[in-house]
C-alpha cells in the first residue's frame, strides 16, 4: 500500500510538471506574433478574449497584434484597458502619448504627460509637462504640478520661481515666500531671476517679515545689476517701517580714511 502510494504520488508530481511545461494561451500568442502570424494571432486570442475577465497581458499582446496589422483605433483602445490594469507602465503610457499627440486630442495627451512625469525619474519628462501647461495657459494645472514636485524636492530653481510667481499673482503670499525663498538661495544671479527676487522682497514684506526683507534687499543692492538701483527703502515706508534701509552717516574724517583704503590715489597727501 504504501509503495502504491508513493508511485501515485510520483505520477501525479510528474502529470503536474508535464502540465506546466505545456504552454499557455499567452506564450502560444507570444510565438505567433514573433513568427509575424498576426492574423492568427488576433483570431485565436478574440476566440476566449472577455474584457472584463482577461488578463493585462492579453490587452498588450492585442495591442501589438492592432499595431502591426494598422488597426490604430484599436491598438489604442486595447492601450487604454491595459494601463487601467497596469497604470505604472511608462512604455506603454508613452504610446498613448504619441497617439493623443498625433491625433490632436489635447486634453487627452495633457492627462497622459502628467502620468508619465510623476512616474518618472526623467527630469525632461517633467520639463516637458510644465513647459506645455505654461504655454497653453493652464495656470491652475501648472500649480498643482508644481505643488506636487515641489514637496518631492525636484524643481529646479527656475520651476521653484515659477511656482512662487504663481502663488505671488494669486496674492497666497505666505505659499509665494516659501517657494521664493528656494529660489532665492538656490538660483544664479542672471538678470532673468530678478523678477523672481523682487516678488520675493515684496512677499516677505506682505507677510511682515521686514527684518528678512531687508537682508533679501541688501543683497539685491550690492550687485552691480539694474535692480541695485531700485528705491528699496521707499517700500519699506510704505508699509510705516522707518528703521529699515536707513543709509549710515559716515563723518568726513572717517569717510576720507575709507575712501583711502577702498580706493587709494596716487600721490594723494589727505590720505594719511
Amino acid at each position: 500500500m504504501i509503495r502504491f502510494l508513493k508511485y501515485l504520488s510520483l505520477y501525479l508530481l510528474f502529470l503536474g510538471i508535464g502540465y506546466a511545461l505545456v504552454p499557455g494561451q499567452t506564450e502560444k500568442i507570444a510565438v505567433q506574433i514573433k513568427e509575424q502570424k498576426y492574423h492568427e494571432a488576433r483570431k485565436h486570442l478574440l476566440a476566449s478574449f472577455e474584457e472584463d475577465d482577461s488578463s493585462p497581458e492579453e490587452f498588450l499582446q492585442l495591442a501589438e497584434i492592432a499595431e502591426q496589422l494598422g488597426f490604430v483605433e484599436e491598438m489604442h483602445r486595447m492601450h487604454e484597458a491595459y494601463i487601467e490594469r497596469s497604470p505604472d507602465d511608462l512604455w506603454v503610457l508613452r504610446k498613448i502619448e504619441l497617439y493623443h499627440r498625433l491625433a490632436g486630442d489635447f486634453r487627452g495627451y495633457v492627462e497622459t504627460l502628467k502620468a508619465i512625469a510623476r512616474l518618472s525619474d526623467e527630469p525632461e519628462d517633467r520639463d516637458k509637462l510644465l513647459a506645455t501647461l505654461q504655454f497653453e495657459g493652464l495656470y491652475e494645472e501648472e500649480l498643482s504640478e508644481l505643488s506636487f514636485f515641489e514637496a518631492k524636492g525636484v524643481l529646479k530653481p527656475k520651476q521653484l520661481g515659477r511656482l512662487g510667481m504663481l502663488h505671488f499673482q494669486g496674492e497666497r503670499m505666505e505659499e509665494a515666500a516659501a517657494a521664493l525663498a528656494m529660489h532665492h538661495e538656490s538660483a544664479s544671479l542672471a538678470p532673468k531671476h530678478w523678477p523672481a527676487r523682487l516678488a520675493y522682497f515684496h512677499s516677505l514684506l506682505e507677510i511682515g517679515d521686514f527684518l528678512r526683507a531687508e537682508t533679501v534687499a541688501l543683497s539685491l543692492r550690492e550687485t552691480k545689476e539694474p535692480w541695485a538701483d531700485f528705491d528699496f527703502r521707499s517700500e519699506f515706508l510704505r508699509y510705516g517701517r522707518d528703521e529699515y534701509m536707513r543709509e549710515a552717516e559716515v563723518p568726513e574724517g572717517l569717510a576720507t580714511i575709507l575712501s583711502c583704503v577702498i580706493r587709494p590715489k596716487e600721490g594723494d597727501q589727505d590720505c594719511p
